[in-house]
């Protein structure tokens, strides 16, 4: 035998023995499979649905013989908050999917991988509904803030509601000509109740900021009638209104229709006012549109603003605020006009109208005090012939702002009297004793 025929068997013969040749029984099919498989997964609910802002747990289970990598589910709107679980044969993710606050489709995306490095993706939807207000949540009773109008007196009111049926109790703290702000009674004052029937009729969702989920219910409100202390004094729309006026002085506490909602913090929100489920403290003043022309007005004599100044003294507590009139043509021997609202530096609320004098014996170290007094002088564009008007005490309220630079805005609500006082070169012709001002928005508007 040759050399090379020698090579061929032995080689022959070690290749036999490597793979088990001659010495045993083993075999190829012995080897463990290689893991092509990828995860199965599916979910839990076959109905994916929430109300917009709401929140929807389901799960979703990846199974695999071989082990598992991850899991992992990604939506392209909301919030998602996951646990996973994992076995021998299974991964469980647990999933708290949290809606967007608009209804509308989900695009929702799951991918697995096991140990082998298989993947398995699934695209799934979640329906994200509108919301449906629970009108249910409105049943109760809810008490309103205390609200301060431009008459120098306050109403509470409080609400007893149960499905379409609302019961109104509305008391009124009254003096007169003294204040009664911030639902205090002084002691020569009067409480007036007034109770008020009505039926509700809830409309269509509105989107309303605040409220749970986002979403009101649009309301029709429908008085039926309206006892005043006790006496049945109005079942018909004209004298309602006129009852409601004179009882809560125009504060608008029943509108005809109005949005109502219950609120994240479990209050209640109605006529854009938050209502608590006891005792609210919360007191509201009237306001004033801070961005509205500065005028003023004698009678049927109007004016608008031309310059301005102001000063202020925390020794007194008095501050002054002097607005004159723009060129004026048109008022004949009253062309031309100043007024000056001299005012305690006592913050935001309804002012009593009094005199200098009045103003002069205020306690400077007294919060509380809200006092305001006013002169107007007219003639100043026409020549030296000049008539100054003062107010008399008791003769109005005036609203007052502060705004967030300090500065102090005053309009009325309703005339406040001021007397003929000082006549200068004889003063204005035919000028009368009295005059009814009106102010909007009077401020010190010059840097």
């Amino acid at each position: 035998m040759s050399f090379k025929a020698k090579l061929v068997c032995v080689s022959a013969l070690a290749l036999v023995t490597a793979c088990g040749g001659g010495g045993g029984d083993s075999s190829t099919s012995d080897l463990p499979a290689i893991d092509v498989t990828p995860p199965v997964i599916s979910i839990s609910s076959s109905s994916l649905t929430v109300p917009a802002g709401g929140s929807l747990d389901f799960q979703v289970t990846a199974t695999d013989s071989g082990g598992f990598g991850a899991t992992a589910i990604l939506c392209d709107q909301g919030t998602v908050a996951d646990t996973t679980t994992t076995s021998a044969t299974s991964q469980i993710v647990s999933v708290q999917f949290g809606a967007p606050a608009t209804a509308g489709p989900v695009s929702c995306f799951v991918t697995s991988s096991d140990f082998s490095g298989n993947s398995s993706n699934l695209d799934f939807t979640i329906d994200v509904t509108p919301v449906v207000v629970q009108t249910s949540s409105f049943n109760g009773e809810w008490f309103g803030p205390c609200f301060n109008n431009g008459f120098g007196f306050s109403v509470r009111q409080s609400l007893t509601i149960n499905g379409t049926n609302l019961d109104s109790f509305i008391e009124s703290f009254t003096a007169g000509a003294t204040p009664a702000p911030n639902c205090v009674l002084p002691a020569d004052g009067q409480l007036i109740t007034t109770d008020v029937g009505a039926t509700l009729a809830f409309g269509p969702d509105l989107n309303v900021a605040g409220c749970t989920n986002g979403v009101a219910i649009d309301t029709d409100v429908n008085i039926q009638t309206v006892d005043t202390s006790g006496n049945p004094t109005a079942t018909t729309e004209p004298a309602i209104s006129d009852t409601l006026n004179l009882v809560t002085g125009f504060v608008d506490l029943l509108p005809n229709s109005t949005s109502v909602c219950s609120l994240t913090n479990g209050n209640l929100l109605f006529a854009g006012v938050e209502y608590t489920g006891a005792a609210n403290s919360a007191v509201i003043s009237p306001m004033i549109d801070l961005a509205s022309d500065v005028t003023w007005a004698l009678g049927d004599i109007d004016y608008a603003a031309g310059t301005s100044s102001s000063t202020q003294s925390t020794d007194t507590n008095i501050g002054v605020v002097v607005v004159s009139s723009a060129v004026d043509d048109t008022n004949g021997d009253f062309a031309g006009s100043t007024i000056s609202v001299n005012h305690t530096l006592n913050g935001s609320g309804v002012y009593q109208v009094t005199t200098a004098e009045g103003l002069a014996l205020a306690d400077a170290t007294d919060s509380t005090v809200q006092l305001v007094d006013i002169s107007v002088t007219v003639g100043t564009g026409v020549g030296t012939n000049t008539t100054r008007y003062d107010s008399i005490e008791n003769s109005g309220f005036v609203v007052a702002v502060v705004d967030e630079d300090g500065a102090y805005h005053f309009s009325t609500q309703t005339g406040v009297t001021l007397d003929r006082t000082i006549d200068v070169d004889g003063g204005i012709p035919n000028a009368p004793d009295q005059f009814s001002l009106e102010m909007n928005n009077v401020f010190d508007f010059q840097e």
